[in-house]
């Protein structure tokens, strides 16, 4: 094999740079210089401050190659990898807290002598005055043991991989806020499938809305020089006197 050529430079020379891709890690592409030892040693510094992954090889009369790797496409702009992930959590709520219609529609009184009769009952044993219907089924059931009901709520988690040269900052606005699911669709423009999926619910108590709060990002330093932004909102039912009103 001939000696490469530096045509009479004492830098290192960059050759063509290669594009590749790998299912486990993206986009990327490999840059490669070729100069005296010295040169590619004084480059392998500024490779070093630029997070590349390189490999030196010191060859034949004096000449050395440096070949780096970034976990980019250097020959276009870079796009984040998307991931979108709707996940549902199981939780156990009170009954008589309940937002379901059969509990809503029970008088807040009716409820309180419910809670007291459960809870401090007289001696001897009596029922509470109840007439609506639900406020009594409530209470049998809770007289025979049923004291919470399971209630789920939904994360939506919003995933970008990016490269270490990523220079988008992460939005962080309207964080900690409520936001309906239509502001949320048009603002993060989720897939449709996701979209397609997101609750619309509308609560009929005073002071409490549905929506989706907006949590603080996380930003993780993955393998193969990645970085990984995490965004979630939270879907429930929150007080807006806590809260602030629905975006």
């Amino acid at each position: 094999m001939a000696t490469p050529l530096i045509l009479g430079s004492s830098n290192a020379i960059e050759q063509p740079q290669t594009v590749g891709y790998s299912p486990s890690r993206g986009w990327y592409t490999v840059r490669t210089w070729k100069g005296k030892k010295n040169a590619i040693d004084t480059l392998s510094n500024s490779l070093v401050s630029a997070g590349y992954e390189f490999q030196i090889d010191h060859g034949p009369g004096g000449i050395s190659t440096v070949r780096a790797q970034t976990p980019q496409n250097l020959s276009s702009a870079e796009e984040a990898v998307n991931l979108w992930e709707i996940q549902p959590i199981a939780f156990t709520k009170d009954i008589l807290e309940a937002d379901i219609a059969a509990i809503e529609s029970i008088s807040e009184d009716d409820k309180i002598a419910i809670r007291h009769a459960i809870q401090s009952p007289p001696d001897p044993p009596t029922s509470p005055a109840l007439t609506d219907p639900n406020a009594i089924d409530t209470y049998l059931l809770m007289l025979s043991g049923v004291r919470e009901i399971k209630k789920f709520s939904i994360t939506l988690r919003h995933t970008q991989t990016v490269s270490n040269q990523w220079a988008v900052p992460i939005s962080l606005t309207n964080v900690n806020r409520l936001h309906s699911t239509a502001t949320l669709i048009s603002d993060e423009a989720p897939p449709g499938w996701i979209a397609s999926t997101m609750p619309t619910f509308v609560s009929n108590r005073a002071g409490l809305v549905y929506g989706w709060y907006k949590s603080l990002p996380t930003i993780t330093i993955v393998s193969y020089q990645r970085t990984q932004l995490v965004q979630e909102w939270e879907f429930g039912l929150w007080a807006t006197f806590l809260y602030g009103a629905l975006l």
